[in-house]
């Protein structure tokens, strides 16, 4: 969806290849709310509580090397509980409360957390196939947040930070994860071509979610730190041809080539409609696009 940058008489209008960022006070706050907020907090307390045991313990790691991050989860999945209940507590700000964008994507922000969270646990329940359920369908919550993200996109650098970060990462690195649980569940060991197959798959499913908004580098991030370690341990292993860990970090690389060409493109269309608003100064409602960026 694509905005007006300006309508200036006798010319015609620029527009933007996002939707413009809704700049309108927030709706006062209803009841409704107040147990959505409830919510929300207790998924992302919930998901910090797995991330920080379950998910830094690795109880996902498989034993093979055709698909494991390995050790890198001690890392990753820490930064991604902070990440998470940074925005849950974000969304209780008096300005989020009840904002539009927080309306929309917070329950989905919500419901991906939760499901990742239920994916852990039912990994190390020895429940291989209900986790890999649970995190399809957080997977799926998480492409519906962004597409209300894409559809509400942040008036400012902290409603980014706060809301469309988390999801971000939590999405790019949810892709490699929940990948990983379904070869843990099949136990494939040496099956390259089922690799390569998931590398395609995930390299397009994380260009599509990274070529939105202005350039989602946080989901192009949280790829790269799930896909890198899986290609490591992919090279590390005798059993499996060198092309396939080439291929993996390729998938990474083309993810994060995705989230840079939409900044590319949103930046130059933004750089134009900033020079047309600058030569129809006097245009009613004409608006320049610095004043919306975050």
């Amino acid at each position: 969806m694509s905005s007006d940058a300006a309508s200036p008489a006798g010319g015609s209008a620029v527009p933007l290849p996002y939707t413009a960022p809704d700049l309108r006070s927030a709706p006062p706050v209803e009841a409704l709310d107040h147990y959505r907020l409830g919510v929300q907090l207790l998924a992302t307390v919930l998901f910090t509580l797995s991330g920080l045991t379950l998910g830094a313990a690795g109880v996902a790691r498989t034993a093979t090397a055709l698909w494991s991050t390995g050790a890198s989860q001690v890392a990753v999945w820490p930064v991604l509980a902070f990440a998470v209940f940074g925005a849950g507590l974000f969304a209780l700000l008096p300005t989020q409360r009840s904002a539009r964008r927080q309306r929309a994507a917070g329950p989905l922000l919500a419901c991906t957390a939760a499901l990742f969270g239920c994916s852990q646990v039912l990994a190390a329940a020895f429940l291989p196939w209900t986790a890999v359920v649970a995190a399809v369908a957080a997977t799926g919550a998480a492409a519906l947040g962004l597409r209300e993200l894409n559809r509400h996109t942040a008036g400012n650098l902290t409603e980014r930070l706060g809301t469309d970060v988390p999801l971000g990462l939590l999405t790019g690195y949810g892709l490699v994860f929940t990948t990983e649980l379904f070869f843990s569940a099949t136990q494939w060991d040496e099956q390259a071509w089922a690799g390569l197959v998931a590398v395609l798959v995930l390299a397009v499913l994380g260009a599509a979610a990274a070529h939105g908004e202005r350039g989602r580098h946080s989901v192009a991030v949280g790829f790269l730190a799930g896909m890198l370690p899986v290609a490591l341990g992919q090279w590390r292993d005798p059993g499996l041809p060198w092309w396939l860990p080439v291929s993996t970090a390729l998938g990474a690389v083309i993810v994060l080539i995705a989230a840079e060409t939409r900044r590319h493109q949103v930046t130059h269309a933004e750089h134009r409609a900033a020079r047309h608003h600058a030569s129809h100064p006097a245009d009613p409602g004409s608006t320049s696009p610095e004043d919306s960026s975050g």
